[in-house]
């Protein structure tokens, strides 16, 4: 791998893979419970490593699972159900008058 030493203009040699996107690493910014990052920190604790490498481990797995679509499914309480239901009957009650004015 390349280091700051070993670089110079119009000799720069790399691996394959090395910006393949799974080795290049990007900053982001993310908002996630207290409780989750408490978890993660301790986890990554216990298994003496970073908690941002136990988190990236976390979403490869998810990433690389055989069937993403059955791990995660938003829930939506009640209310919010009622009201998407109330929105899509609105909408529909919209759609049936105007094809009945045409």
């Amino acid at each position: 791998m390349a280091n700051k030493s070993n670089i110079h203009p119009g000799k720069f040699e790399t691996d394959d893979n090395e910006f393949s996107p799974r080795n290049v690493k990007v900053r982001i910014t993310a908002m996630i419970d207290l409780d989750v990052l408490d978890f993660l920190k301790a986890t990554a604790e216990k298994k003496n490593t970073r908690y941002q490498t136990l988190l990236n481990q976390v979403l490869r797995r998810f990433m690389e699972s055989d069937d993403t679509s059955s791990h995660y499914r938003p829930r939506l309480s009640d209310s919010e159900m009622q009201k998407i239901a109330e929105k899509m009957s609105a909408l529909i009650e919209k759609k049936m008058i105007r094809k009945k004015k045409a």
